[in-house]
Formats: C-alpha cells, structure tokens, sequence
C-alpha cells in the first residue's frame, strides 16, 4: 500500500510541476504581450485558449504551451474550442487565434496561426507570424 501512495503522491507532484511550468510561461507570454502595448486578460483557470489580448480594434486568442522539444501539438478538442471562438467572437469584432509555444531547449517562441477550418495544429521551432511577434 506504501508503495501505491508513493506512486500517487509522485502523480500529483508531477501535474502541479507541469501546471506550474504551464502557467510561468503563460505569465512570461502575459508580460511580453503588455510590453507590446497589448491589453491582456489571463484566463485564472486551466482553460483554452490561455489568454485573451487586445490591440488596435484586434481581439487575439492565444493557447500557449511549452516543451522541450522541437514541436508541440495541440489537442483536437483545444483546436475545436479555439476555432468555435473565433467563429463567435468575429461575429462582432475582428478576431485572429493564435498557438504560442517555448521551445525551452533552445530559449525562443514558435507562433502559429489559427485558423476557423483548423482541426489539428502544430507549432514547430521556427515558426513565426507577424501579426503576434514574440
């Protein structure tokens, strides 16, 4: 039994380290944002997408991730939520989605566009969009 408490205890330890990893780079990508001149709001929740920003007559929804890989891919059901929003909000407002991964090992950002049509997306290294310079 001492041994199934460990394992349980290790899981646990394990998803707050990841949620707090998650959460310092949604922070740094807060921050980052709001140094560009953007108005953001930072879901307080684990929630898709990650942050709501704002700039010149532009409602931006952002997921950001982190690895320390080359690539990050986002669940379907992340991109579906995403895609629904957008689909929503440019009813009123014009409105751009966005993935933001840090790619850790390397210390930079990865910037993918979201579009409505989207199903699955994928940040790779590299990857940059002008419209969300990071």
């Amino acid at each position: 039994m001492k041994s199934l408490d460990r394992l349980i205890e290790t899981i646990k330890r394990l998803r707050v380290t990841r949620f707090e990893k998650g959460r310092a780079e949604e922070e740094r990508v807060k921050a980052l944002l709001e140094k560009a001149g953007f108005i953001v709001f930072l879901h307080p929740h684990s929630a898709t997408p990650d942050i709501l920003a704002y700039k010149h007559g532009m409602l931006y929804l952002i997921e950001v991730k982190s690895t320390s890989g080359d690539k990050v891919v986002l669940f379907p059901d992340q991109v579906e939520c995403i895609t629904s929003m957008l689909s929503f909000f440019r009813e009123f407002i014009p409105t751009n989605a966005f993935a933001v991964a840090y790619f850790s090992s390397w210390g930079e950002y990865g910037v993918r566009r979201i579009s409505i049509n989207d199903r699955y997306v994928i940040v790779r290294r590299g990857d940059y969009d002008p419209d969300l310079p990071l």
